[in-house]
């Protein structure tokens, strides 16, 4: 999924903002990965249902001072 939507943006989807919401859980478990979508590509991601316990608040505070995070789904 990681390579077509690579190839949406860098194609027909180039100049449209795209967000991609994402869970805590799945934040953590793939932190790296989305750290280097944002560098590589901007992509920006929404967290949904944030304070259910699974996310470290100082890891969202990070990411969203770097741009990554621009959203929050209480």
């Amino acid at each position: 999924y990681v390579e077509k939507l690579i190839d949406a943006i860098r194609g027909p989807l180039i100049g449209t903002e795209i967000i991609v919401e994402l869970t805590e859980q799945v934040l953590l478990d793939n932190l790296g990965l989305i750290v280097k979508l944002h560098q590589e590509h901007g992509l920006i991601f929404a967290i949904d249902d944030f304070g259910t316990g699974y996310s470290s608040l100082q890891t969202v505070i990070k990411l969203a001072e770097e741009g990554i995070i621009k959203y929050l789904k209480f």
